[in-house]
């Protein structure tokens, strides 16, 4: 029978420098992976609750699902580029 916690059930307590920061997301094109998209603001449907449409300003790309990354992740996206 198990009354009692084991020290190896007791997760520590996470310090404020060690707490998850808050991570931030940015699009990007699929196509050109460019970050420079906007919202289109033309159809304004998206109110309606029909998808947004965004355009990529780099290949005016267009269309309703652009990914999303870390902003962190750009920095190395263009090395791999690059290379």
């Amino acid at each position: 029978m198990k009354n009692k916690l084991e020290s190896r059930d007791i997760k520590p307590s996470l310090d404020k420098s060690e707490e998850k920061k808050e991570v931030q997301y940015i699009k990007l094109c699929p196509k050109c992976n460019s970050v420079n998209v906007n919202l289109n603001q033309k159809g304004g449907l998206a109110f309606f609750g029909l998808p947004a449409f965004y355009t990529c300003k780099n290949c005016g790309y267009t269309n309703n699902f652009f990914p999303e990354i870390e902003i962190d992740e750009v920095d190395k996206l263009n090395v791999r580029k690059r290379e």
